[in-house]
């Protein structure tokens, strides 16, 4: 259920912020990355049934045809993804108190809403999701700030250390950004 009304919240702010007919009409490149974005949202585990569930449900709520050679493409991209170095610190092995597009309230009120924030004893694990690495610096400094920005909130809301990372879904990288000390 928690699940359900986390990922109809995504997907509404979407269709707020685009349109709902401008997101379904979104170029092929958009809507896959949206899709690949929705599933890592939804993905509770690393084995294949994890994934491919988590993409079966990104097709159901992105309204996405049910396309095989699709779906495996997506599962294969995935477990590409959670081959990466590094990747068990947030996706880990051992089901673990997971914070997906959970809004946090900073001091002038904004909501920040990373994707998925991984709570451990010692520490906390920002994540946001990128389609691609941006060809601009600037827009890579944004992302990061962004990221910066998540973590400081996370830290403070949560009162322990934490650290942020953008993953890059297309280039299967992941990469530090931040370390809050609290």
């Amino acid at each position: 259920m928690i699940l359900k009304s986390l990922l109809a919240t995504k997907v509404a702010t979407k269709f707020e912020e685009e349109g709902l007919k401008g997101f379904l009409e979104g170029s092929e490149a958009r809507r896959w990355g949206m899709l690949l974005h929705t599933a890592f949202l939804l993905l509770e585990g690393t084995d294949e049934d994890d994934v491919r569930v988590a993409v079966n449900r990104a097709f159901c709520l992105l309204l996405e045809r049910r396309d095989e050679s699709k779906i495996s493409r997506a599962i294969e991209e995935i477990k590409g993804v959670l081959s990466v170095n590094g990747i068990e610190t947030i996706f880990p092995k051992e089901k673990g108190q997971i914070l997906a597009e959970r809004s946090f309230l900073d001091d002038e009120g904004n909501i920040l809403r990373p994707d998925r924030v991984v709570v451990y004893p010692e520490k906390a694990v920002v994540v946001d999701f990128k389609s691609q690495r941006p060809s601009s610096e600037e827009i890579m400094e944004k992302y990061k700030n962004q990221v910066k920005n998540y973590v400081k909130i996370v830290s403070e809301v949560l009162g322990k250390p934490a650290e942020g990372y953008l993953l890059f879904i297309k280039e299967a990288h992941l990469e530090m950004v931040d370390k809050w000390e609290k």
